[in-house]
This record gives structure tokens, C-alpha cells and sequence, in this order.
């Protein structure tokens, strides 16, 4: 088989090609560990105390989580729920095979993730949780390109452009598990909405 007849392959079967890609995505963060059904944190403003090289009261450090950092936990939370069903959007319309259906599917992930980098700075978040921020602004950004390259992929019927979108979308998974990571225990996702 020569480089033409591969390419011939590939284009010829882009469309399954893409779908199983990004399934293969989606189907990776859900099984990734991540508590993906789980409800936002609804505590208020909580003190941890940290102790410091095993001393006591003397290099007690009190950190505290405000009202606003968990406004916006809780607005990570929402928001992420949306891109999940965004990507939950992909491998329905791969199942029935519609260009069109993935076009649109690949715009709802473009225009959600577009609306979420617009609103990511309006907190007024600590310092404490600014690496979350910017991890999940990371994660946004490779969902929009993503999205992007899905529109325009499916629409075109482009092979290089669906799997442009396909790296995107694993990019935006990888920053989500390190926002997760970061989050530590607050790591809890809401359940993808239905329907």
C-alpha cells in the first residue's frame, strides 16, 4: 500500500475515523477516574489550618476558602456539566452516521467553550485557587478549537480538520484532569443533564 492509497483510506473513512477518536475521548474521561456525577460543593466559607514542619500552633498557617472561590468551583462545575454534554452530543450523531448533526454538535462545544472563556475571569478568586483557573481556561481553550475543527471538519467532510479536532479535545481532557487534580477533594462533577 502506497502513501495515496492510505490517504484515499483515510479520507474515504474520516468520518468513522473522527467518531471513533473522539468517542475513544469522551468515553476516556468519563472512565478516567474522574467523579463525573457527582454534585457541586454548597458549603460557605470554611477554614483549613495547615501545619507546618510538624509544629504547632506557633506555624499554624489558616487559609481561607472564600465565598467566591466557591462560586467559582461550583461555576467550574456547571459549566464543565455543559461541555460534557457538548462531547456526549459527538459519538449520538457518529451513531447515525450525520454530517450535519456532527457539524452541530462540534458548534454547540465551540460556542459553549467561546461563552465560558468570556465569563472565566469574572471572579475575584483567591490565590489559592488561580492554578484551577488557569488549567480550566487551558481546558476551554482546546474545547473551542476543538469545537471548531468539528464544525468545520464535518462540514467539509475534512479528515485532516476532524482529527485537528480530535487532538483539541484530548488536550482540553488532559487540563481538565489536572484541574481535578488541583481541586483535590472538591473534584466532584455534577451529572451530565439528559436529553
Amino acid at each position: 500500500m502506497n502513501k495515496e492509497e492510505l490517504k484515499k483510506i483515510i479520507k474515504d473513512n474520516s468520518y468513522i475515523i473522527a467518531i471513533v477518536l473522539v468517542t475513544g475521548v469522551v468515553l476516556f474521561l468519563v472512565n478516567s477516574g474522574v467523579d463525573i456525577f457527582s454534585t457541586p460543593i454548597q458549603n460557605n466559607t470554611q477554614d483549613i489550618s495547615i501545619n507546618i514542619n510538624g509544629k504547632t500552633n506557633i506555624s499554624e498557617i489558616t487559609i481561607n476558602v472564600t465565598d467566591e472561590d466557591k462560586n467559582f468551583k461550583n461555576w467550574i462545575y456547571l459549566s464543565f456539566r455543559v461541555i460534557v454534554d457538548d462531547l456526549n452530543c459527538i459519538p449520538k450523531a457518529a451513531e447515525k452516521q450525520n454530517f450535519n448533526d456532527t457539524a452541530r454538535c462540534g458548534g454547540f462545544l465551540k460556542d459553549n467553550s467561546n461563552m465560558y472563556l468570556k465569563q472565566i475571569d469574572r471572579y475575584n478568586i483567591s490565590s489559592s485557587v488561580q492554578d484551577v483557573r488557569d488549567e480550566y481556561k487551558k481546558s476551554l481553550e482546546y474545547f473551542n478549537l476543538g469545537g471548531i475543527n468539528l464544525e468545520i471538519g464535518a462540514r467539509n467532510r475534512d479528515p485532516r480538520q476532524m482529527y485537528n479536532a480530535t487532538v483539541y479535545i484530548q488536550n482540553g481532557t488532559s487540563n481538565m484532569e489536572r484541574v481535578m487534580t488541583l481541586l483535590g477533594n472538591d473534584a466532584k462533577m455534577p451529572e451530565a443533564r439528559t436529553g
